[in-house]
């Protein structure tokens, strides 16, 4: 979570918004005794269950359906957490900007990723979406409802594409690629 933050609060200052940082709410379930072995299916619909009672309490669920909040989840396992953890530490910065702090410069890093759930996802849309032949978490669909993206992207990054209209399915790369919006 300190790299997140850390890459959250570097992201949204680079967009001259470090006032949303203080806005932003992650809702850690951290429960190793159900989530430790939970397949992705399972913490898919974990999750929908805590987007219910979340839009129930807050009483949003017209501003909810176009929210990525409330529409995906990241999804941490082992080697998600290892690549994020382990990563080597970026590069520098190939040119430097006249005026600008090389300390406070934002690294996309490719290495460290993060498993994207979409809450949308079901057995159907992965039939309709074609067959790509190589299994993933035991299905051959194109879309397997979940891929991995770029953790140094999530914040801003990945959550404002996915509010727009092409969000998912022009992101979307199947799993073991790495998606970097």
């Amino acid at each position: 979570m300190d790299k997140l933050n850390t890459r959250a609060r570097s992201e949204l200052e680079t967009y001259n918004l470090p006032q949303l940082f203080d806005t932003l709410d992650w809702s850690v379930q951290d429960d190793r005794a159900t989530l430790g072995s939970a397949s992705i299916d399972q913490v898919r619909e974990r999750f929908k269950l805590w987007r219910a009672e979340t839009v129930r309490q807050l009483n949003c669920l017209a501003a909810a359906e176009n929210l990525p909040r409330f529409n995906y989840c990241l999804h941490v396992d082992e080697a998600a957490l290892r690549s994020v953890v382990d990563a080597p530490a970026p590069p520098p910065p190939r040119f430097l900007i006249p005026g600008r702090d090389p300390a406070k410069y934002t690294y996309i890093y490719y290495k460290g990723y993060v498993n994207l759930i979409n809450a949308e996802w079901d057995e159907e849309a992965g039939r309709d979406s074609g067959i790509d032949g190589r299994v993933v978490d035991g299905k051959t669909y194109a879309d397997v409802g979940h891929c991995r993206v770029v953790a140094d992207w999530l914040v801003p990054g990945t959550y404002w594409f996915l509010s727009t209209w092409v969000g998912w399915t022009s992101m979307y790369r199947r799993p073991p690629e790495i998606t970097c919006y």
